[in-house]
């Protein structure tokens, strides 16, 4: 029988740029986590020869401080009409515009772009060097900004619907109570059920991922044993049922509560990466609960688990 490795927190890896041999604290690439410079963001390869003036009102909106991790925060700064930027661990250095929002330095080559949200406030940046991105979002001291961000986060995230449904409690399972998520705009449409990677990645935090798609399914979240808040109501009472077999079975008992519980002869079944071997097990013993089966992901191993 295989055994399931349980972690108690998500499952992500995080890349973190290594620091050059002869890279000083001035080098924004020995700051991590960094992505590949492919993204939406159009990046010139070469930096333009003059900067441009912009207003002061414009520079201030940058001003404030971009934590890019625990111990390492870049403030950013405005002096006489010049923006400056600094980390925990280096010196001040000015910045200089090619555009309204889009900045570079000339003591090394490296370009920021400062982000900003519906509303048109900056609220984050990217700094982008050798190849590499540095995303950071920019700290709200302002309790009034706060509050507008919050209310606004609300009301992409809430459900309007007559019609739409919003649960979340234990359920039996296994002989334990674990925790199921359920959220759509509207009853009648499908059921998606979505099996997390890991063990141990609960996809409850990226709730506002799943937002577009609650248009369409009513979209359920599950905590695995030894997950989120399953982990939280049972602690290492249910270490010994860790086992492939037996999540692959308390993921066919979901299925088969929410087909009862929604009103549904069947759903689909959602998963990838080790959400890929509990799905093809369960695919294995009850196709009959399920529509169809979506992978974007699937574990190399999931065919022969």
């Amino acid at each position: 029988m295989k055994r399931a490795r349980r972690t108690r927190s998500s499952h992500h890896e995080h890349s973190h740029a290594k620091r050059a041999p002869n890279c000083g604290d001035d080098c924004f690439s020995c700051l991590g986590p960094i992505t590949p410079v492919k993204s939406q963001i159009d990046s010139p390869s070469v930096f333009p020869e003059k900067a441009i003036s912009l207003p002061v009102e414009t520079l201030r909106d940058y001003v404030g401080k971009y934590p890019l991790r625990p111990d390492d925060t870049i403030a950013v700064t405005e002096e006489d009409g010049s923006l400056f930027i600094q980390s925990t661990r280096g010196r001040k250095l000015p910045v200089y515009a090619s555009a309204k929002d889009q900045f570079f330095i000339k003591a090394f080559p490296a370009q920021i772009t400062f982000l900003r949200d519906e509303s048109g406030s900056v609220n984050g940046l990217v700094l982008r060097q050798d190849g590499n991105e540095i995303h950071a979002r920019k700290m709200i001291s302002d309790p009034s900004a706060l509050e507008k961000q919050l209310r606004l986060a609300h009301e992409k995230y809430d459900l309007h619907n007559q019609n739409a449904i919003e649960e979340g409690s234990y359920v039996s399972i296994g002989g334990i109570d674990q925790w199921i998520q359920i959220r759509g705009e509207d009853r009648a449409n499908p059921v998606l059920l979505f099996i997390h990677g890991g063990p141990g990645g609960s996809a409850l935090h990226r709730g506002t991922a799943w937002r577009s798609w609650e248009k369409y399914f009513t979209v359920v979240q599950w905590d695995q044993r030894g997950t989120g808040r399953t982990y939280r109501k049972n602690g290492e009472a249910e270490a010994p049922e860790m086992e492939i077999a037996r999540m692959a079975q308390d993921g066919l008992e979901v299925s088969a509560y929410l087909c009862t519980h929604l009103n549904k002869k069947k759903i689909i079944l959602f998963g990838g990466s080790w959400g890929s071997i509990l799905s093809i097990h369960m695919l294995r013993k009850r196709d009959d609960l399920f529509s169809a089966y979506v992978g974007p992901f699937n574990s190399s191993s999931a065919a022969s688990a």
